[in-house]
């Protein structure tokens, strides 16, 4: 991952974070990787987010009624 990559993610969990649609994640402690739910839900979301903003080709849906 590059430098603005990461700092383009960050910006996009902080946004996430603030916003209030997601809690805010454990601080793990000493060596301790137990997976934390929210902490799994804002890493998901900001993938989700950042693979929208990055991905080429993004177009209205075609209306397809009568």
């Amino acid at each position: 991952m590059d430098p603005i990559e990461a700092q383009a993610r960050a910006i996009i969990a902080a946004a996430l974070i603030v916003r209030g649609a997601v809690e805010v994640p454990a601080m793990p402690s000493s060596g301790q990787r137990v997976p934390d739910s929210a902490g799994v839900r804002l890493r998901e979301l900001t993938d989700y987010i950042y693979r929208l903003l990055a991905t080429d080709g993004l177009h209205e849906p075609e209306y397809k009624g009568r």
